[in-house]
């Protein structure tokens, strides 16, 4: 995926990459006055129906292929820009996963994790629904928007 090469080019150190990841970034602020400046990707995982695989197919355990939306399926996590492109797609878990370890099982996880404090530096974030946990990088909903303030 050209977005994730742009990621380990950044890592490394590379501006031009900044610049395209930054370009990325403007679609996003556009609709929003700019509160999701920096935003490069979304997240989102989806179950993806499937028949239900069977020991031919060699699944020994196919009970966890059937998702909480009552159907056998695959849990497929995806990234995508503001145009709604694809930028990353992971299909390899059983519907039964939440998407929050579905995501954090993927070698995308682990390389914005390794990027925490780059990303940071530049202001540099995906945004993903409550399933997800709160990182540096990942903005989630926070369920108490307004301050509990008592004078």
């Amino acid at each position: 995926y050209p977005w994730v090469s742009l990621l380990h080019q950044l890592k490394d150190g590379n501006l031009d990459a900044l610049g395209k990841l930054r370009e990325i970034s403007e679609y996003f602020a556009i609709d929003s006055d700019g509160a999701f400046s920096g935003c490069i990707g979304a997240i989102d995982g989806i179950a993806i129906r499937i028949r239900c695989p069977t020991k031919k197919d060699g699944v020994h355990d196919p009970g966890n292929y059937f998702c909480r939306k009552n159907f056998y399926a695959l849990n497929v996590q995806a990234i995508c820009d503001r145009q709604k492109r694809i930028l990353w797609i992971s299909p390899n878990h059983k519907g039964s996963t939440h998407d929050s370890t579905a995501w954090q099982e993927t070698r995308l996880h682990d390389l914005l994790s390794d990027m925490n404090d780059i990303l940071k530096e530049h202001g540099l974030f995906i945004v993903g629904d409550s399933a997800y946990p709160l990182s540096a990088y990942l903005q989630v909903p926070y369920h108490q928007p307004s301050p509990n303030y008592s004078p």
